[in-house]
Protein backbone atom coordinates (compact mmCIF):
# COMPACT_ATOMS: atom_id res chain seq x y z
CA UNK A 1 0.00 0.00 0.00
CA UNK A 2 2.70 2.28 1.13
CA UNK A 3 4.65 1.69 -2.24
CA UNK A 4 1.54 1.95 -4.26
CA UNK A 5 0.94 5.21 -2.97
CA UNK A 6 4.46 6.64 -3.40
CA UNK A 7 4.23 5.32 -7.32
CA UNK A 8 1.05 7.13 -7.75
CA UNK A 9 2.54 10.30 -6.30
CA UNK A 10 5.05 10.65 -8.51
CA UNK A 11 4.43 13.86 -10.68
CA UNK A 12 6.99 12.25 -13.84
CA UNK A 13 4.61 9.74 -15.19
CA UNK A 14 1.34 9.80 -13.67
CA UNK A 15 -0.86 8.40 -16.08
CA UNK A 16 -4.21 6.53 -15.93
CA UNK A 17 -2.59 3.64 -17.11
CA UNK A 18 -0.99 2.81 -13.88
CA UNK A 19 -3.79 2.20 -11.92
CA UNK A 20 -5.56 -0.88 -13.01
CA UNK A 21 -2.13 -3.31 -12.89
CA UNK A 22 -2.10 -1.43 -9.51
CA UNK A 23 -5.11 -2.32 -8.53
CA UNK A 24 -4.91 -5.97 -9.75
CA UNK A 25 -1.39 -6.45 -7.45
CA UNK A 26 -3.00 -4.62 -4.53
CA UNK A 27 -6.31 -7.26 -4.77
CA UNK A 28 -3.98 -10.10 -5.30
CA UNK A 29 -1.93 -8.99 -1.99
CA UNK A 30 -5.23 -8.98 -0.36
CA UNK A 31 -5.66 -12.91 -0.42
CA UNK A 32 -5.44 -14.72 2.53
CA UNK A 33 -2.25 -17.10 3.70
CA UNK A 34 -1.57 -19.53 6.16
CA UNK A 35 0.82 -18.04 8.61
CA UNK A 36 -1.45 -14.62 8.59
CA UNK A 37 -2.75 -13.48 12.05
CA UNK A 38 -6.04 -12.85 13.02
CA UNK A 39 -4.84 -9.29 12.88
CA UNK A 40 -3.31 -9.42 9.37
CA UNK A 41 -6.26 -11.32 8.14
CA UNK A 42 -8.79 -8.57 9.32
CA UNK A 43 -6.69 -5.53 8.08
CA UNK A 44 -6.49 -7.56 4.46
CA UNK A 45 -10.32 -7.88 4.39
CA UNK A 46 -11.10 -4.21 4.97
CA UNK A 47 -8.63 -3.27 2.12
CA UNK A 48 -10.34 -5.93 0.00
CA UNK A 49 -14.23 -4.82 0.95
CA UNK A 50 -13.06 -0.96 -0.15
CA UNK A 51 -10.95 -1.74 -3.37
CA UNK A 52 -13.90 -3.96 -4.23
CA UNK A 53 -16.37 -1.00 -4.30
CA UNK A 54 -14.35 1.26 -6.99
CA UNK A 55 -13.51 0.52 -10.68
CA UNK A 56 -16.43 -0.91 -12.25
CA UNK A 57 -18.32 -0.93 -15.27
CA UNK A 58 -17.28 1.33 -18.06
CA UNK A 59 -14.46 3.04 -15.62
CA UNK A 60 -12.71 -0.07 -15.16
CA UNK A 61 -13.27 -0.59 -19.00
CA UNK A 62 -11.25 3.24 -19.52
CA UNK A 63 -8.76 1.61 -16.71
CA UNK A 64 -8.12 -1.45 -18.71
CA UNK A 65 -7.88 0.31 -22.07
CA UNK A 66 -4.98 2.74 -20.75
CA UNK A 67 -2.69 -0.07 -19.54
CA UNK A 68 -3.12 -1.74 -23.05
CA UNK A 69 -2.11 1.42 -24.83
CA UNK A 70 0.86 1.79 -22.22
CA UNK A 71 3.59 -0.07 -24.08
CA UNK A 72 5.03 -1.16 -20.62
CA UNK A 73 1.34 -2.71 -19.59
CA UNK A 74 0.46 -3.76 -23.12
CA UNK A 75 0.50 -7.42 -22.53
CA UNK A 76 -1.93 -7.10 -19.46
CA UNK A 77 -0.67 -9.82 -17.82
CA UNK A 78 -2.99 -9.33 -15.07
CA UNK A 79 -6.12 -10.12 -17.13
CA UNK A 80 -7.68 -13.16 -18.23
CA UNK A 81 -6.80 -13.95 -21.83
CA UNK A 82 -10.80 -13.46 -22.58
CA UNK A 83 -10.52 -10.54 -21.39
CA UNK A 84 -6.96 -8.94 -22.65
CA UNK A 85 -9.07 -9.88 -26.20
CA UNK A 86 -11.76 -8.27 -25.35
CA UNK A 87 -9.66 -5.11 -24.41
CA UNK A 88 -7.73 -5.05 -27.41
CA UNK A 89 -10.61 -5.74 -29.33
CA UNK A 90 -12.11 -2.30 -27.77
CA UNK A 91 -9.06 -0.87 -29.50
CA UNK A 92 -9.69 -1.89 -32.37
CA UNK A 93 -12.96 -0.47 -32.59
CA UNK A 94 -11.84 3.10 -31.44
CA UNK A 95 -8.95 2.87 -33.92
CA UNK A 96 -11.56 2.45 -36.28
CA UNK A 97 -13.70 4.98 -35.51
CA UNK A 98 -10.64 7.56 -35.27
CA UNK A 99 -9.56 6.30 -38.83
CA UNK A 100 -13.31 6.93 -40.41
CA UNK A 101 -13.53 10.57 -38.88
CA UNK A 102 -10.63 11.19 -40.45
CA UNK A 103 -11.63 9.62 -43.57
CA UNK A 104 -15.07 11.49 -44.09
CA UNK A 105 -13.41 14.99 -42.54
CA UNK A 106 -10.96 14.07 -45.96
CA UNK A 107 -14.30 13.49 -48.18
CA UNK A 108 -15.70 16.77 -47.03
CA UNK A 109 -12.82 18.99 -47.91
CA UNK A 110 -11.92 17.28 -50.83
CA UNK A 111 -14.86 18.97 -53.19
CA UNK A 112 -13.72 22.54 -51.84
CA UNK A 113 -10.36 21.80 -53.06
CA UNK A 114 -11.05 20.48 -56.29
CA UNK A 115 -13.17 23.56 -57.02
CA UNK A 116 -10.09 25.84 -55.76
CA UNK A 117 -8.08 24.68 -58.14
CA UNK A 118 -10.86 24.31 -60.77
CA UNK A 119 -11.51 28.25 -60.12
CA UNK A 120 -7.04 28.28 -60.20
CA UNK A 121 -7.13 27.19 -63.96
CA UNK A 122 -9.98 28.53 -65.14
CA UNK A 123 -8.99 32.05 -64.56
CA UNK A 124 -6.71 33.29 -67.12
CA UNK A 125 -4.14 35.47 -66.25
CA UNK A 126 -4.10 38.89 -68.47
CA UNK A 127 -1.38 40.61 -66.92
CA UNK A 128 1.62 38.74 -68.90
CA UNK A 129 -0.50 40.23 -72.22
CA UNK A 130 -3.37 38.16 -74.20
CA UNK A 131 -3.38 34.55 -73.63
CA UNK A 132 -4.12 32.16 -75.91
CA UNK A 133 -7.87 29.97 -75.69
CA UNK A 134 -6.91 27.19 -77.75
CA UNK A 135 -5.83 23.96 -75.86
CA UNK A 136 -1.98 23.37 -75.58
CA UNK A 137 -1.56 19.89 -78.28
CA UNK A 138 -0.98 16.69 -75.84
CA UNK A 139 1.98 14.48 -76.70
CA UNK A 140 1.10 11.67 -78.35
CA UNK A 141 1.96 8.61 -75.52
CA UNK A 142 5.15 6.53 -76.88
CA UNK A 143 4.13 2.78 -77.29
CA UNK A 144 5.60 0.11 -75.45
CA UNK A 145 5.87 -3.39 -77.20
CA UNK A 146 6.49 -4.42 -73.37
CA UNK A 147 3.20 -2.99 -72.56
CA UNK A 148 1.49 -4.37 -75.27
CA UNK A 149 2.85 -7.85 -74.62
CA UNK A 150 2.08 -7.87 -71.21
CA UNK A 151 -0.05 -5.37 -70.05
CA UNK A 152 -3.61 -6.76 -69.82
CA UNK A 153 -2.08 -9.43 -67.61
CA UNK A 154 0.51 -7.26 -65.32
CA UNK A 155 -1.22 -4.40 -64.12
CA UNK A 156 0.29 -1.31 -63.07
CA UNK A 157 0.87 -0.69 -59.39
CA UNK A 158 -0.97 2.44 -59.31
CA UNK A 159 -4.33 0.86 -60.90
CA UNK A 160 -3.83 -2.68 -59.00
CA UNK A 161 -3.79 -0.90 -55.58
CA UNK A 162 -7.29 -1.02 -53.63
CA UNK A 163 -7.92 1.14 -50.63
CA UNK A 164 -7.67 -0.53 -47.85
CA UNK A 165 -10.56 -0.54 -45.40
CA UNK A 166 -10.05 1.18 -41.84
CA UNK A 167 -10.75 -1.94 -39.90
CA UNK A 168 -8.01 -3.62 -42.15
CA UNK A 169 -5.28 -0.60 -41.18
CA UNK A 170 -6.88 -0.69 -37.25
CA UNK A 171 -6.45 -4.33 -37.07
CA UNK A 172 -2.71 -4.32 -38.68
CA UNK A 173 -2.06 -1.77 -36.28
CA UNK A 174 -3.11 -3.20 -32.88
CA UNK A 175 -1.23 -6.22 -34.48
CA UNK A 176 2.08 -4.45 -34.78
CA UNK A 177 1.88 -3.28 -31.66
CA UNK A 178 1.33 -6.24 -29.85
CA UNK A 179 4.17 -7.90 -31.35
CA UNK A 180 6.54 -5.13 -30.23
CA UNK A 181 8.81 -5.52 -26.87
CA UNK A 182 7.34 -4.29 -23.77
CA UNK A 183 9.11 -0.98 -22.40
CA UNK A 184 10.81 -1.33 -19.43
CA UNK A 185 9.20 0.13 -16.48
CA UNK A 186 11.57 2.98 -15.66
CA UNK A 187 10.52 4.42 -18.94
CA UNK A 188 8.40 6.99 -19.76
CA UNK A 189 5.27 5.65 -22.30
CA UNK A 190 4.70 9.63 -23.82
CA UNK A 191 8.08 9.36 -24.92
CA UNK A 192 7.58 5.95 -26.33
CA UNK A 193 4.46 6.80 -28.52
CA UNK A 194 6.27 10.23 -29.31
CA UNK A 195 9.27 8.47 -31.42
CA UNK A 196 7.13 5.86 -32.51
CA UNK A 197 3.72 7.98 -33.89
CA UNK A 198 5.01 8.14 -37.44
CA UNK A 199 4.68 3.81 -37.44
CA UNK A 200 1.37 3.70 -35.41
CA UNK A 201 -0.42 6.88 -36.86
CA UNK A 202 -3.66 5.79 -35.97
CA UNK A 203 -3.20 3.83 -33.03
CA UNK A 204 -0.97 6.96 -31.39
CA UNK A 205 -3.94 8.87 -31.68
CA UNK A 206 -6.04 6.72 -29.77
CA UNK A 207 -3.17 6.62 -27.23
CA UNK A 208 -3.09 10.42 -26.66
CA UNK A 209 -7.06 10.27 -25.76
CA UNK A 210 -5.92 7.89 -22.67
CA UNK A 211 -2.38 8.26 -21.50
CA UNK A 212 -3.28 12.33 -21.23
CA UNK A 213 -5.43 10.93 -18.17
CA UNK A 214 -4.09 11.88 -14.94
CA UNK A 215 -4.17 8.76 -12.43
CA UNK A 216 -4.03 11.20 -9.20
CA UNK A 217 -4.88 14.72 -8.00
CA UNK A 218 -1.79 14.96 -6.07
CA UNK A 219 0.06 16.84 -8.76
CA UNK A 220 -2.24 19.97 -9.44
CA UNK A 221 -2.87 19.38 -5.53
CA UNK A 222 0.42 19.95 -5.07
CA UNK A 223 -0.06 23.33 -7.13
CA UNK A 224 -1.96 25.07 -4.71
CA UNK A 225 0.67 24.62 -1.98
CA UNK A 226 3.20 25.99 -4.22
CA UNK A 227 1.19 28.93 -4.88
CA UNK A 228 0.30 29.20 -1.24
CA UNK A 229 4.29 29.21 -0.70
CA UNK A 230 4.52 31.96 -2.72
CA UNK A 231 1.73 33.99 -1.74
CA UNK A 232 2.37 35.26 2.24
CA UNK A 233 1.57 37.81 3.90
CA UNK A 234 4.53 39.24 3.11
CA UNK A 235 3.88 39.17 -0.58
CA UNK A 236 0.32 39.48 -0.76
CA UNK A 237 0.83 42.52 -3.10
CA UNK A 238 1.72 39.90 -5.81
CA UNK A 239 -0.41 40.69 -9.15
CA UNK A 240 -2.14 37.61 -10.57
CA UNK A 241 -0.01 37.72 -13.35
CA UNK A 242 2.82 37.50 -11.58
CA UNK A 243 1.74 34.38 -9.32
CA UNK A 244 0.95 32.53 -12.65
CA UNK A 245 4.26 33.06 -13.88
CA UNK A 246 6.32 32.45 -10.30
CA UNK A 247 4.37 29.22 -10.09
CA UNK A 248 5.13 27.81 -13.07
CA UNK A 249 9.02 28.95 -13.16
CA UNK A 250 8.89 26.69 -9.43
CA UNK A 251 6.90 23.69 -11.49
CA UNK A 252 9.56 23.85 -14.40
CA UNK A 253 12.61 25.25 -13.77
CA UNK A 254 15.11 23.25 -13.12
CA UNK A 255 18.30 24.74 -11.87
CA UNK A 256 21.89 22.50 -11.24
Amino acid sequence: MKDATLVMSEESMPTVSIIAPLYAKLVRGTEEHLDDTQTIKSIKAAIATDLGKRYAGDEQDTLRMASALDPRFKDLPFLSEAEASDIYFRMTDAAVDHLTKQQNQGEVDSPMEETDRSEEVDQPNYEDGPVSTQSPSKRPRRSCALEDLLGSTFASTKSNTVPKSARYTATAEVKRFREEPPLPLPDNPLSWWKVHEHEYPVLSKVAKRFLCIPGTSVSSERVFSSAGDIVTAQRSVLKSEHVDQLVFLHKNLKIK
